[in-house]
């Protein structure tokens, strides 16, 4: 009915203001497990894809597990959240410090 067809349009938004987490946050130790976790407001529910810097297709969920992550993986990380009424992007960068490199970074902050 036109009703239904405007209540349901009405209440429908494409994804606002994609946010993306980093776990464990800041600099990472080569040989960590990191999360990268992908979350939007949207409705309909939106859907979740993980690339790299240079397009590079990685997943399509809004999380992405890097079991050992290595220097190579160094760079920039974009999910794009998607729904019928639209998409936006939001990237995180995760940089990758070899043990001489963390140990170095730490003492420089204080923490050893």
């Amino acid at each position: 009915s036109p009703l239904s067809l405007f209540i349901s349009n009405f209440f429908s938004d494409p994804p606002q203001t994609a946010s993306v987490s980093l776990i464990p946050p800041g600099e990472v130790l080569e040989g960590s497990s990191v999360t990268l976790t992908c979350s939007s407001d949207a409705n309909p529910a939106a859907s979740y894809t993980w690339f790299t810097d240079d397009q590079n297709h990685l997943n399509a969920v809004n999380i992405y597990h890097l079991p050992s992550i290595n220097r190579n993986d160094s760079g920039i990380y974009v999910c794009k959240s998607e729904n019928k009424h639209g998409w936006i992007n939001s990237s995180v960068h995760i940089d990758v410090l070899s043990s001489g490199e963390w140990i170095k970074s730490c003492r420089i902050k204080g923490l050893i």
